[in-house]
């Protein structure tokens, strides 16, 4: 699974290239990626813009678009179905979490996962600065 949070798509620059470049950059290839959380962030019309009913995206015309530029199968983004796509081993390497002996004295996988966790969200912040 792979989350892209800080270098963001906007389509401020829409050239398809750099958003090809973006998704080969961390690993988001056809055939390869398991799993995937797209979202897309839709602002409400201002008074200045067009507000007719095709310039509005609604929530429906969203979903079919997504439909069809990605293949898989829609799940419900919920914490149980999260966890099941996290890949430890890959979080442990890339985050440096293996050897931490905080980590390492803790017998209670609930505890030590919930950590783990923390740690990983830590260092997300830390390397965007």
């Amino acid at each position: 699974m792979y989350l892209l949070l800080g270098p963001f798509l906007c389509p401020r620059d829409p050239n398809p290239v750099q958003i090809a470049d973006a998704y080969r950059r961390w690993g988001i290839t056809p055939g390869k990626t398991k799993d995937l959380i797209v979202v897309k962030v839709v602002l409400p019309p201002s008074a200045t813009q067009d507000e007719s009913p095709t310039a509005i995206q609604t929530q429906q015309a969203v979903w079919d678009h997504l439909a069809q530029q990605v293949q898989g199968t829609p799940t419900a983004l919920t914490d149980d179905a999260l966890a099941q796509t996290i890949d430890w081993p890959k979080v442990r390497k890339y985050y440096r979490l293996n050897g931490v002996p905080a980590l390492d004295r803790l017998s209670d996988e609930h505890e030590k996962r919930k950590q783990s966790e923390r740690l990983a969200i830590m260092g997300m912040a830390l390397r965007g600065l």
